[in-house]
């Protein structure tokens, strides 16, 4: 579903002049996705190198610099002077699906709540463009609203983005597999009752589940298999080539 509004980079800009706060939704997708990072080989001799299109101001970055040399690209002007002001790594501004940088043989991408924001076409496009800047036998970590549950869900106004074109798991995996890449691995993220607690009055009931007893690593550990969490977190690689082909 598309929302009315400012024009995409003005969205963004306003988006991060305004967003510092890692929210409860950030929290979770961090922990999914730092399980996914420690099933990613790290090469002999040097760091990952780490490709993160649409990096915003750098939230999740930070984040993954515990795992190697960030690169980032995002269209926001805004975004972009705040990660490279606050993020160890190197931040391009440049627009998506187009990936408009030269770096090319990164050991991951970390595509997190970015495909959702396009349009069929360019959600192709823009998983076909990072499989030629991932290395063969590297790996993408995919993290997206589940749609079946996400639909369900009620937003604070300017939560949604301009662009919200939702996938459901299944229909993510398929667009994986045809633009190249294998799924390896899917969970699932923000699980604790994620519908009932998108209403204003449970908001504080959650913070005080995960944040005061400190029961997100157990409560998600132990949902993370069941497509009830608001995001879908995939792990997929790119395939070497057959040399005898």
């Amino acid at each position: 579903m598309n929302q009315p509004g400012a024009s995409s980079a003005d969205f963004y800009d306003a988006l991060w002049a305004r967003s510092r706060r890692v929210d409860q939704h950030h929290k979770c997708r961090i922990r999914a996705i730092q399980k996914m990072m420690t099933l990613t080989p790290e090469p002999a001799g040097r760091p990952r190198r780490i490709l993160e299109p649409g990096c915003g101001s750098g939230l999740i970055s930070v984040v993954l610099t515990k795992y190697g040399e960030i690169v980032g690209l995002d269209q926001s002007e805004v975004g972009i002077t705040t990660a490279r002001a606050t993020v160890k790594g190197r931040f391009h501004l440049g627009g998506l699906p187009d990936l408009d940088i030269s770096d090319e043989g990164f050991d991951v991408c970390v595509l997190s709540q970015v495909i959702e924001h396009f349009a069929d076409r360019d959600q192709d496009r823009l998983l076909r463009n990072i499989f030629d800047k991932v290395q063969p036998g590297g790996h993408l970590i995919v993290t997206t609203p589940n749609r079946s549950v996400s639909e369900r869900m009620r937003f604070r106004s300017g939560e949604l983005q301009p662009i919200e074109n939702w996938l459901v798991p299944a229909k993510l995996q398929a667009l994986l597999e045809t633009t190249g890449w294998k799924p390896l691995r899917t969970i699932y993220a923000f699980s604790f009752f994620p519908v009932a607690m998108s209403h204003n009055w449970p908001r504080p009931l959650r913070f005080f589940i995960y944040d005061i007893l400190r029961l997100r690593k157990p409560l998600e550990g132990l949902l993370e298999t069941r497509p009830f969490g608001d995001c879908t977190v995939v792990l997929a690689e790119r395939p070497v080539a057959d040399s005898t082909a």
